[in-house]
């Protein structure tokens, strides 16, 4: 059984974006039927079992690769964003992102910049570029239209400047990410 089994449309269209950019990026969790969702201790109403998500190993992954894939996996569709020590959760569900206790609070700050809040301090993104997203969310009242295209332009700049420093993208990994000019 592959791992894009029983995946949404959206979830495996989002991913194609996402690793036609990293190449094969390994997957530790992707559709869960409700029982292994329950044996693994997964949330109630996962996006997982409803073929929306995908886990994905970033053990010995520096930070700032870390961070550029959030970015590039928000680009590419994913609107739901988990932070954990050696993984990353990213879905097609409702926006919203959390750290290691399921909550907003648990973000760690150095992922916290990918989502409007503040940038890290001290140089943790030297070479990678970095986009407030904070300052690019619709003002209350503005008109759908707006607001679409105000998103479509968050999102241009984050495909524009959240792109991977390739050497520490195989730094962590071991190999080559897949490179695109567009």
């Amino acid at each position: 059984m592959s791992y894009r089994d029983n995946m949404s449309a959206g979830a495996l269209s989002a991913w194609d974006r996402l690793t036609a950019q990293y190449g094969d990026l390994r997957v530790n969790s992707a559709y869960r039927d409700p029982e292994h969702n329950r044996r693994v201790g997964g949330a109630k109403q996962s996006q997982h079992m409803h073929g929306n998500a995908f886990d994905v190993d970033v053990s010995g992954m520096p930070q700032d690769a870390r961070l550029a894939l959030i970015n590039d996996a928000r680009a590419a569709g994913f609107s739901g964003i988990g932070v954990y020590d050696n993984a990353l959760h990213f879905d097609v569900g409702p926006e919203r992102a959390w750290g290691a206790d399921y909550t907003r609070n648990s973000l760690p700050d150095w992922a916290a910049s990918a989502f409007g809040g503040p940038a890290p301090t001290g140089g943790a993104l030297q070479g990678n570029a970095m986009v407030d997203t904070g300052a690019m969310q619709p003002e209350p009242g503005q008109n759908a239209l707006a607001q679409m295209q105000q998103q479509r332009m968050m999102q241009d700049r984050l495909q524009q400047n959240s792109r991977i420093d390739p050497r520490a993208f195989m730094a962590s990994t071991g190999r080559a990410p897949k490179l695109s000019f567009t």
